[in-house]
């Protein structure tokens, strides 16, 4: 059954070949389509269903931040109509979206987040040096490091939206995974994060590719931010050992097979050992 996929948001050359060749090993071939993003009015995403509904497609990949959140309210009704997006629920991606919430979220369920401060929390008494950040990480803007109360005051003065971290020394790493429609991972990427990513997985409840960043502070993993959607670096992921375009083929060749044609699906795959 071959398998139609939609980039949306764009892709480099190498991301388009990945899906190129996924398709052709799991479901015996598929083209590979690309539109550009992100969304800047309503008929562009008539223009998106359209091009679903000619070419059939039947998976559906978002590319870029800005769009995630919309792509997220629009799943149900593309995977009605055959197409399955690989993203989080709306909720998911708007905590990943949120800095302050997502590291609030894992450190109350056990997991090591950056402590995370709202600029009305910060005291004089805060270990320095800080981070100052975006709130919301699609907003782009660098962050800064500040080594006195001074600074992190002046510096707050000038965002609108604006969440202190505390710095943390020691290498960063990112971890590539897909997880399936029930939150369990399916690939990861370098394998030596496993532990880590099967907790953040399994509480954030992620659907489909993320990429988790963080830093080995010591010897602890600690996470920094979560990415719902597909890793701009996908041809390193795929050299580490992650399986990610395959296993998303797999996913919506599994919500079709399963159901005649549309709809939902059970658990695709297993956990990951």
């Amino acid at each position: 059954m071959p398998l139609n996929v939609l980039l949306a948001g764009g892709a480099e050359a190498p991301m388009v070949h990945a899906f190129a060749q996924a398709a052709l090993d799991a479901a015996g071939g598929g083209d590979v389509f690309t539109t550009n993003g992100p969304f800047r009015h309503a008929h562009e995403i008539d223009d998106t269903r359209e091009l679903t509904r000619r070419h059939d497609i039947g998976l559906i990949v978002p590319t870029i931040d800005d769009d995630l959140p919309l792509w997220a309210a629009l799943s149900g009704g593309f995977a009605a109509e055959g197409a399955h997006v690989a993203i989080s629920a709306v909720s998911t991606v708007a905590m990943c979206h949120d800095r302050h919430v997502m590291c609030r979220s894992l450190s109350l369920m056990g997991i090591n987040a950056v402590a995370s401060w709202l600029p009305g929390q910060v005291s004089r008494d805060l270990p320095m040096p800080l981070l100052v950040l975006d709130r919301n990480p699609r907003q782009g803007s660098q962050p800064v490091c500040v080594h006195s109360y001074q600074e992190l005051e002046h510096c707050l003065s000038e965002r609108t939206d604006a969440v202190v971290q505390m710095f943390l020394e020691g290498p960063k790493f990112e971890v590539d995974i897909c997880c399936d429609l029930n939150g369990r991972l399916l690939t990861i990427a370098p394998s030596e994060y496993a532990e880590l990513a099967v907790c953040v997985a399994s509480a954030v409840h992620l659907t489909g590719p993320v990429t988790i960043h963080g830093t080995l502070s010591g010897d602890r993993p600690v996470v920094r931010a979560i990415s719902p959607r597909l890793s701009a670096t996908l041809d390193l992921s795929q050299g580490a050992g992650a399986r990610v375009p395959v296993e998303l083929v797999e996913m919506a060749l599994a919500r079709r097979g399963r159901t005649g044609m549309y709809g939902g699906v059970s658990a695709v795959m297993g956990a990951v050992a």
